[in-house]
């Protein structure tokens, strides 16, 4: 929710922005809309997508929930990034996403 995180007065100390384990960190933050979809890539090339609103809420301290949970088809690569595509965006049949691999393939 917008209202989890809100602009704060001069010489305080900050709110937590979520709880993490040891060897976890906060990889991607964005804006999205319940109708949005999320484009989860993989570590060995595979893209998946949800729509938002699949995503579980949560308060801003809790842990949130292992992506293999949502995606009933991940596999044990890991999360290499995600895209969040508004709906405007992915209705349009103007829009393309363009993949360039790391030794110069355009895909």
């Amino acid at each position: 929710k917008e209202q989890a995180f809100q602009v704060q007065g001069r010489n305080t100390r900050g709110k937590l922005a979520g709880k993490l384990r040891s060897d976890d960190l906060i990889a991607h933050v964005f804006h999205t809309h319940l109708h949005d979809k999320l484009l989860c890539f993989s570590s060995n090339g595979r893209v998946f997508m949800l729509s938002a609103h699949e995503v579980p809420e949560g308060s801003r301290s809790s842990m949130g929930v292992a992506l293999p949970r949502i995606l009933k088809k991940w596999d044990d690569s890991s999360v290499t990034n995600v895209i969040p595509v508004s709906k405007q965006d992915f209705d349009d049949k103007d829009n393309y996403i363009v993949l360039l691999s790391k030794n110069g393939f355009i895909k």
